[in-house]
Order: C-alpha cells, then sequence, then structure tokens
C-alpha cells in the first residue's frame, strides 16, 4: 500500500498497472457527482454529493494517464498527505482518500465557495488602487501569511504561490489551494514535521524546474535549492500582483517568463502603474520580498508579514492634498474639520496680534499641523500659509477616531495633552498682546 510508514510499491504487471490496485475499499458508494469544478495539470476536481454526512464536497480525481505512473500515483497521494496535516484555517481540510474506478484515485476535501484570487482581483479591477481595495486585499494577504507561516514551522514549502491557487471564500474565507509541487525541509522539532508514507524527505516527480514562471523566484527558473525564501519571494510576487492588477514576469512566451524570473527581472510596481499611486512604504515591502539574492529578502513569512501590517496601521488610505505657494492651509478662528501632515515643501504659522504678522513657526516634512482644533474640535488659533508647492498627507476626524481611538484611554490622553498646549498658547498670545500694548 501507499500509505504506511513501511509501503512501498511493489506492481511488475506491465505500467498500465497502477499503486492503486493495493487499495482498499473502492471509491465509496457515498458519494455522487455533481459535476465538473475545474482540470489541472494532475487531474480533475469534481463537486460531489456525501449521502451519509449530507454535504457537498470537492474530489480531486488523478487524471486516468497519469494514474498508470507509479511515481505521479505517489506524488498525488503525497499532495492529499500534506494537505491533510496542515491543519489551519486557511489550508482546506482533506476528508478523505481511496481508489478510484478505471485504475486511478481520489481524495476529497472541503469544497469552498468562491472565486480565485485571480478572479477576485479581475472583478475590482475599476477599483484597483482605491483605499478600500487596497485594505480588502492586504487583509487577505495578511490570511496568506498566515497559512504560509504555518506550512513552513511544519516543514512543508508551497513552491507554486499564484493567484490560481488561492480561493477568496464569500464570507471573508482565504485558502491556500494545491499544494502538489510542495516539498519537505527540516524544522527544529521533527515531531511537528509533515510525514509522508515511509519517504522522507521527499523526491518525487522534483527534477527540472516546477512552479509557474511568471511568479517564480530565481532559484526555481534556474533550478537551484529551494528555502524558505522561495516561497517569500513568491508572497512578495502575489503581493505585486494585488497593487498592479498584473504577473511580476508577465510575458509572451514561457521562455521570457523563464528568463526574467532567473534574474528577478520586474518593472517596480509605481512604474507599471503610475497612474494607481502606488504608495511607496509598499513597493519598498514588494521590493524587498523580491530581492534577486535569497539572503537580501525578508527571512521569515512573519516579518514580512508584520510590515505589511505596519504598513496598513500608517494610514496609507488617508488622501493628499497638493497647495500652491502662498495659498492658505487653514485661517485663525475657523472650524478645524483636518489635520495635515507635511511630505513635502515647507509653510509658515503666523497669528495676527493687535493687527500685526506675527510668525510662530516654520514647519518642513514630517510636521504636522491643525491637530489641535481636530483633537478638540475647537476653532483654530493660528493661520498657516504654504511657501511654496506643499504635499501633504490630509487627516479627517472620522479617520482620527478610527485611527487613534479618540474615545479610549489613549485617546483622552492625547485629548488632555494638547487641551494644555492650547491653553499655554491662549497665555502666550494674551501675553504677547500686553506687551504689544505696554510698549505702544
Amino acid at each position: 500500500m501507499l500509505w504506511g510508514p513501511d509501503s512501498t510499491s511493489t506492481s511488475k504487471a506491465g505500467e498500465e498497472e497502477s499503486d492503486t490496485a493495493d487499495l482498499a475499499p473502492p471509491v465509496d458508494s457515498r458519494y455522487q457527482e455533481r459535476g465538473e469544478l475545474g482540470r489541472g495539470g494532475m487531474g480533475t476536481v469534481l463537486r460531489v454529493e456525501d449521502d451519509r454526512l449530507l454535504r457537498q464536497a470537492a474530489m480531486k480525481v488523478l487524471d486516468p494517464q497519469l494514474a498508470r505512473s507509479p511515481e505521479h500515483v505517489r506524488a498525488f497521494l503525497e499532495e492529499a498527505q500534506v494537505t491533510a496535516q496542515l491543519e489551519h484555517p486557511s489550508v482546506v481540510p482533506v476528508h478523505d482518500i481511496g481508489p478510484y474506478p478505471g485504475g486511478s484515485c481520489y481524495f476529497t476535501m472541503k469544497l469552498v465557495e468562491g472565486r480565485t484570487l485571480e478572479q477576485h482581483v479581475a472583478e475590482r479591477a475599476a477599483t484597483l488602487g482605491s483605499p478600500a481595495t487596497m485594505h480588502e486585499f492586504l487583509n487577505i494577504f495578511l490570511k496568506l501569511c498566515d497559512a504560509l507561516a504555518f506550512a513552513h514551522s511544519r516543514g512543508v514549502l508551497h513552491c507554486d504561490l499564484k493567484p490560481g491557487n488561492l480561493m477568496v471564500g464569500n464570507f471573508g474565507e482565504v485558502y491556500l489551494m494545491d499544494w502538489g509541487l510542495s516539498r519537505l525541509i527540516d524544522v527544529p522539532d521533527p515531531q511537528q514535521r509533515v510525514r509522508l508514507s515511509g519517504m522522507s524527505p521527499r523526491a518525487v516527480l522534483q527534477s527540472g524546474i516546477s512552479g509557474t514562471p511568471s511568479y517564480m523566484a530565481p532559484e526555481q527558473a534556474r533550478c537551484l535549492a529551494y528555502t524558505e525564501r522561495t516561497d517569500i519571494f513568491g508572497l512578495g510576487a502575489i503581493l505585486y500582483f494585488l497593487v498592479t492588477g498584473e504577473a511580476p514576469f508577465a510575458a509572451d512566451t514561457v521562455e521570457e517568463s523563464l528568463s526574467r524570473a532567473s534574474i528577478a527581472s520586474f518593472v517596480p510596481p509605481e512604474e507599471l502603474r503610475s497612474d494607481l499611486a502606488v504608495p511607496p512604504g509598499l513597493s519598498h515591502i514588494i521590493k524587498k520580498a523580491m530581492a534577486r539574492e535569497p539572503s537580501e529578502r525578508y527571512q521569515q513569512v512573519q516579518a514580512l508579514k508584520a510590515d505589511v501590517e505596519v504598513f496598513l496601521r500608517g494610514g496609507f488610505h488617508f488622501s493628499t492634498r497638493i497647495f500652491a505657494a502662498g495659498e492658505k492651509l487653514m485661517n485663525e478662528g475657523e472650524p478645524g474639520h483636518a489635520a495635515y501632515l507635511i511630505t513635502r515643501g515647507t509653510c509658515v504659522a503666523y497669528k495676527m496680534i493687535d493687527g500685526v504678522r506675527t510668525e510662530l513657526r516654520r514647519m518642513g516634512p514630517g510636521s504636522v499641523v491643525g491637530e489641535m482644533a481636530l483633537l478638540l474640535e475647537r476653532p483654530r488659533t493660528a493661520t498657516v500659509e504654504a511657501l511654496e508647492e506643499l504635499h501633504t498627507v490630509e487627516v479627517t476626524r472620522d479617520m482620527l477616531h478610527v485611527g487613534l481611538g479618540i474615545d479610549t484611554w489613549l485617546g483622552r490622553m492625547v485629548r488632555t495633552l494638547a487641551d494644555r498646549f492650547r491653553d499655554l498658547d491662549e497665555q502666550i498670545t494674551a501675553l504677547r498682546r500686553a506687551q504689544g500694548r505696554s510698549h505702544g
């Protein structure tokens, strides 16, 4: 039999006889086929009805021609074994395994109602790059990171990360699919390592190039050693797709894709889609994950995930606003509906004290203006004017409530500090007015 620690293939009755001859019992009659879901390189996926548990499932059946090869049968069953042992919310559970009529074999798994990430992104092509869509895509990506980090902890590399192998369910589910090209690696705790049918390490059907050229790491395209960094490159390639809507190594021919993949030659996302204003921070994450040399990439999935989480918390979705030289960002005494983080250029804040313009401070990139009026919901205490073309990130009161949690203890602390600064500013202004009158 093919599963069992001491099992090996002993059939010599010709290539037409499959290892599945040793498997028992035959395909369970409880499964009623309900149509085809899709086809792949190894076989067909069917929708089936489980008459015992009264649920639908997906049944993957090995192609009958491939079932004549013991190596293909072994690889197919190993895919089922690897997937079954990766018990994670974003890895599809495997239910059953066995022989299929005609000399083939099958395994059943949870039926995912949804669409591939490739289809999901295509459906949102019109809103690609918008804050809402980017937020959704990045949260999908974080779930993918969780699934892959778990697989790595169990000694499994996926080795074929691409949008077509990621399913997005109708209720927020995200599933990393198709572990047919996975490879096993050593992990610190051997007890946590995925086990196969007496074969360790896995070496079946792993000769030559394997993977998808348009998303492939350089070491895959050059048939070099695979590590966790190989999958991290794949994560970067998927992130590239989520940002641009394009595969990093898309080309007219497979050969051209492989050539580009072998040297990690891709157009930077901000150059490929300048119309989308790709955030620099996100572009930096992509480029680091997709570095040509594995040593220059993130070394663990968790590190990549952490940077994406920081990016999400950093207000990437805030709108930008540009002020011309001489234009006022705000006027003293008016309501404070927004604050501005300066990203380029300089501005000046001033007050009118007894009819005299009194400059308070000049500010440049990294400075924030208008924050006190926004936090305290009180009128502006100064006028701010752009000294040159000024690029800013605009923060509204609604965004402040969401990002800071203005009603939390931290929010109250910030508001208290702002209130004290406001009182101090009013005291200083009153003192200057008094001094002006005394000199007059």
